[in-house]
């Protein structure tokens, strides 16, 4: 975290977890500054300091960012992509009509065992 070019040290930021779809982070801050996490921007990710949403900013064309305020804060980054839910809705919604139209053409065959 750097504040204005200067060089003197504006807080601290510890890892508490990082895995692939949530990044854990303490972040003590003694002014209003950015985090800046050198993990791409992409859509999906979203940001929580202390639980509470926040925006996510584009730094450097391919990196993300967040604004921080003074004092000590749990921040947290979790992707969550809206195109995995549309992939899962039409995945299940796919595997109920095939449920629904094998369960119709086994009613059909056992009232007319005659078209087996």
């Amino acid at each position: 975290m750097w504040g204005g070019g200067v060089a003197e040290k504006q807080g601290s930021v510890r890892i508490d977890s990082y895995k692939s779809n949530t990044v854990d982070l303490t972040v003590n801050s003694k002014s209003r500054q950015f985090l800046f996490l050198s993990d791409s921007y992409f859509p999906g990710w979203k940001a929580y300091i202390n639980g509470k949403p926040t925006k996510i900013l584009r730094a450097n064309y391919m990196f993300r960012a967040i604004v921080i305020g003074p004092g000590k804060h749990q921040v947290r980054f979790e992707y969550d992509p809206l195109s995995f839910k549309l992939g899962l809705a039409v995945t299940l919604t796919t595997i109920l009509l095939c449920g629904v139209y094998f369960l119709k053409e086994r009613r059909k065959q056992r009232i007319n065992p005659a078209m087996l």
